[in-house]
């Protein structure tokens, strides 16, 4: 009769098969469950990742093309906080300007040498309408000269309230050219954030370039 004994060896060797198969089973799982949870984030990355299992085949970034992202990434970051607090001062300015403008307007309307100009050309033109009617009908020679005397009145009236009120006028009128030097400012530095590469940009084109993005399993491996 055979000695049993090899048999018995060999057959003991499949023993671990039901433990083995279950060990896979599970890990084939939480695999799966990885790669569901990478999916989700990648979802979520604002610029996307794209295909994050092509990503994942690209080659790791080296120590300096990191460094390079990281500088320019600080860079523009401390750009954009310098950028916020010049808009925050600018804002704050133009605030005090329209208080002060206010304040000063409590006292009555101001005017302006605008004003004065404005006059001063309605006279003109009742000078011009005259002349042209000199050589008219009486009735609209009359008419012009009333009006070229309402604008003559006009400009001398203009011209007493800014000499009787001349400091509050002035400082009125220095303050409307500040507030409009303040929101020419602020114009460009808003037109200079709108032209500038957002934040994430150098970050986005260096996980593209070399297989990492923020958020992907090889990211949090780099260096």
């Amino acid at each position: 009769m055979p000695d049993p004994a090899p048999l018995l060896q060999r057959l003991h060797a499949f023993s671990d098969i039901p433990a083995d198969a279950e060990r896979l089973r599970r890990e084939a799982l939480a695999e799966s469950l990885e790669r569901g949870r990478l999916a989700e984030e990648a979802a979520r990355l604002d610029p996307s990742a794209g295909d994050i299992d092509a990503l994942a085949r690209l080659a790791l970034p080296d120590a300096a093309d990191v460094e390079t992202a990281r500088q320019t990434f600080d860079a523009l970051t401390e750009e954009e906080k310098r950028a916020s607090a010049e808009a925050k001062a600018v804002r704050a300015r133009l605030a005090a300007i329209e208080d002060d403008i206010a304040a000063l307007s409590r006292a009555g309307a101001a005017l302006t040498r605008e004003d004065l100009d404005a006059a001063r050309a309605k006279r003109a033109e009742a000078h011009s309408r005259l002349g042209a009617a000199l050589d008219g009908e009486p009735s609209p020679r009359r008419e012009a000269f009333a009006a070229l005397g309402d604008a003559e009145r006009d400009v001398d009236a203009v011209a007493d309230l800014l000499l009787s009120d001349a400091e509050r006028c002035a400082r009125i009128e220095a303050a409307r050219e500040r507030k409009a030097a303040e929101q020419h400012a602020f114009e460009k530095l808003a037109a200079a954030r709108m032209n500038s590469p957002p934040a994430a940009a150098p970050r986005k084109r260096s996980g593209r370039r070399c297989g990492n993005a923020p958020g992907s399993r090889r990211a949090r491996h780099a260096p």
